[in-house]
């Protein structure tokens, strides 16, 4: 499994030199991290700091670097990455370029800086960030938490958990929380204590899936077709990994933009929200589910012809779903089903199946349907629509068509995608009021 090691830094000027112990070996430093390094060997190691941090000096005058009056937010960001490459290089006697550096916006008023702007722009930018930064095959992750301002433990917890949340649907992944006991003058080493052990479960938080941008309003339908389990929906409205990251690029752009940087104040004009978390958390599970080569392959084939093999989405469901207790055994059903309605007892499509593409609703083997109402663009959704859509996992017989392909082949689409995005971003709120 590849190892990571994530820790959050305050203000690392000022901090004592303490002897650290962690399972079973110590070593002298200002931090913990030179001891993890040691004993963990991280493939990938990742520190987050706040840009609160330009200017600052400890009172021992330390870093050597001048203070100075910014005229933009390149040069903070700068000041930033050359204090703390400093800090490490010299006090922890480490090497910077084995450390991947976040400078996440902060906010506050400080002797050294004044910075102004949303308290949750850090919590969308890291999110982003781990996405990028951390890998997408079976890992175990190291958040030590040890130092960091008031709101970065917390909002980096919830972070990283539902990033790492999205990995385990097809990757194992396990986290552990390290934190060191509180620092005395008196005492002679500080134990780091393993606070958290856990194999991370698949799991999608619904209520923050959900877009206020409509264009944007496809991601939280393919999130939806993951956490609800509707493998059609799932291909359906599977953006491409490159179209989210131009979305997110875009977003960044103008949230930098907006950053206004004169002498020793910051202004955040703008703010990142939670269609930025939507896009950064699309764009991770893409990340990992593109790592699979029969997911990766299924993805192209759908991009290129607009349908699949009812066989195809067995085994997207085999993937994706297989580790989930409740909804797996859902899906599986609901695939059986289908094939049990669709194929004769010889394993040949049925005979009212031609080339050209019926509702399921229309077929004689789905005759508790009724009269086949289509879910047209001309009414309403209700909530039985919506129930139904839950219930059968997506193939609702009244939007999904199917046809006879070659070879005894038989595939599926919907019929409607635009009603099917609006019941699948339905199914997110469904459970609260059901």
């Amino acid at each position: 499994m590849r190892r990571i090691l994530i820790t959050t830094w305050g203000s690392p000027f000022g901090w004592s030199r303490v002897r650290y112990h962690y399972e079973g070996s110590e070593r002298e430093s200002y931090d913990t991290l030179p001891l993890l390094k040691d004993v963990l060997d991280p493939h990938d190691t990742i520190v987050i700091v706040l840009d609160t941090l330009a200017n600052w000096r400890g009172s021992d005058g330390e870093p050597p670097i001048e203070e100075k009056n910014f005229s933009n937010y390149s040069e903070v960001k700068e000041d930033i990455e050359n204090r703390i490459n400093y800090f490490i290089e010299n006090k922890l006697e480490m090497n910077p370029r084995e450390i991947k550096l976040i400078i996440a916006p902060g906010v506050g008023n400080f002797s050294n800086l004044r910075v102004s702007g949303n308290m949750m722009d850090y919590y969308y930018f890291v999110t982003y960030e781990l996405a990028r930064l951390l890998p997408n095959e079976d890992m175990e992750v190291y958040l030590d938490l040890t130092h960091g301002m008031n709101f970065m433990p917390v909002l980096t917890y919830r972070a990283l958990s539902s990033l790492l949340s999205l990995a385990s649907y097809v990757r194992s992944v396990r986290l552990k929380v390290l934190n060191s006991e509180p620092y005395q003058s008196e005492v002679e080493k500080l134990i780091v204590w393993e606070v958290e052990n856990r194999e991370v479960k698949p799991e999608i938080t619904l209520t923050n899936i959900v877009t206020k941008d409509e264009r944007y309003r496809k991601a939280s339908a393919f999130l939806s077709s993951i956490a609800n389990g509707f493998p059609l929906a799932l291909l359906t409205f599977c953006p491409t990994q490159q179209d989210v990251r131009n979305k997110i690029e875009e977003k960044l752009k103008e949230f930098n933009s907006k950053i206004k940087a004169e002498g020793t104040k910051i202004e955040r004009k703008s703010k990142l929200d939670q269609d930025f978390e939507v896009l950064s958390k699309t764009y991770y599970l893409l990340r990992v589910l593109n790592s699979i080569g029969k997911l990766r392959e299924l993805f192209r084939t759908w991009r290129e012809y607009q349908e699949v093999e009812l066989r195809g989405l067995r085994e997207i469901s085999e993937i994706i779903f297989g580790r989930l207790p409740r909804i797996g055994i859902i899906v599986r059903r609901e695939i059986e089903e289908l094939e049990r309605r669709l194929f004769t007892r010889s394993g040949v499509p049925i005979n009212d199946l031609s080339n050209r593409w019926r509702l399921l609703c229309d077929l004689p083997t789905f005759p508790e349907v009724g009269d086949g109402e289509c879910i047209g663009e001309d009414r309403e959704i209700t909530e039985g629509d919506v129930r139904n859509f839950i219930a059968h996992s997506g193939f609702e017989h009244r939007v999904t068509q199917a046809r006879r392909a070659s070879h005894g082949r038989v595939k599926l689409k919907y019929r409607n995608t635009r009603r099917v995005m609006e019941l699948s971003i339905r199914a997110i709120t469904y459970p609260l009021y059901l």
